[in-house]
């Protein structure tokens, strides 16, 4: 179990988190990030289907069913546009937010368990203001009905936020050191990249490549792809002691990853072990070839 100082210094940092987000003014840069942040995680959370399929199926049971009164309040077509506009905006909208504050958390050097238990709760203050406005536009509750409501509301979306998160945290753990069992080779603690520690646990596979968006770095491994708020060159850094290729000057790639390099018309394309591919810009062809990976006839 945790000790009384180890919780104790866990929530020092989250209160000097909550001072520096939500007391000191914010700089432009800090917003350009915070934007750019949303950004991202919009972009994948709306590539994801698996998800927006499952909130809107969610979403129709609720409308269906009516709980909490809406059977009666409203009727069908209203109650399952309500019921839609709440899972699907909530759910969006928490995912969001929890990524944000637990990603924020962890950097500040709060552990990954309580990143993701406070992360899930101040992810519960925006999702409860959403939860209200929709409740106004669609019951036509005026505000003042709803204001006695408002602190127990928050209490219940608070909680409820914080546990999933923490849940879905504990689930993507996936199998303890006593069941080795994997779906991917995992880097071992003495060959492991510095940069691996900046992922999340389940994502801390076998590094395979990494590209500079904005000022993110998107690091891939073999479980999976992260965002990471650093700079190319600064990644490509901490990926040692792992053996790659600046390729591009916007991509790079472990030595390991290559699966073949062909040509499309006068470009030369990498394929990674995973499928992806990724372009060779002309001034890197001789570090390719230097490293005995290019054929000689393939210059063209």
């Amino acid at each position: 179990m945790l000790s009384l100082l180890e919780l104790r210094s866990q929530l020092h940092r989250v209160i000097n988190f909550s001072q520096a987000k939500f007391v000191k003014p914010a700089s432009d840069t800090v917003n350009s990030v915070v934007l750019q942040l949303a950004h991202r995680e919009l972009q994948r959370v709306f590539h994801d289907r698996r998800l927006i399929v499952g909130l809107i199926g969610l979403g129709l049971v609720f409308g269906f069913a009516g709980p909490f009164g809406t059977d009666t309040s409203l009727s069908l077509a209203p109650r399952l546009l309500y019921w839609l506009a709440i899972v699907v905006i909530t759910g969006l909208a928490g995912w969001i937010f929890t990524r944000f504050f637990s990603n924020a958390l962890c950097r500040l050097g709060v552990s990954p368990l309580f990143s993701a238990l406070f992360g899930g709760a101040l992810a519960g203050v925006p999702i409860t203001l959403i939860v209200h406005g929709i409740n106004i536009a669609f019951l036509a509750m005026p505000l003042a009905d709803l204001t006695p409501s408002f602190a127990t509301l928050t209490g219940t979306i608070v909680a409820i936020s914080a546990t999933v998160s923490t849940a879905m945290f504990l689930i993507t753990l996936g199998p303890t050191p006593q069941t080795p069992q994997s779906t991917a080779p995992i880097e071992t603690a003495n060959s492991a990249p510095r940069l691996l520690t900046r992922l999340p646990y389940e994502k801390r596979g076998t590094l395979l490549s990494l590209s500079a968006l904005d000022h993110y770095t998107e690091v891939v491994t073999t479980t999976g792809k992260e965002l990471v708020l650093i700079r190319l060159a600064d990644a490509i850094a901490e990926a040692s002691p792992v053996c790659g290729l600046q390729i591009h000057r916007s991509h790079w790639v472990a030595l390991s990853a290559i699966a073949r390099l062909e040509r499309d018309t006068s470009r030369l394309i990498l394929t990674v072990s995973d499928g992806r591919t990724l372009p060779v810009s002309r001034s890197n062809i001789s570090a390719l070839k230097e490293a005995g990976i290019l054929p000689g006839q393939t210059n063209g």
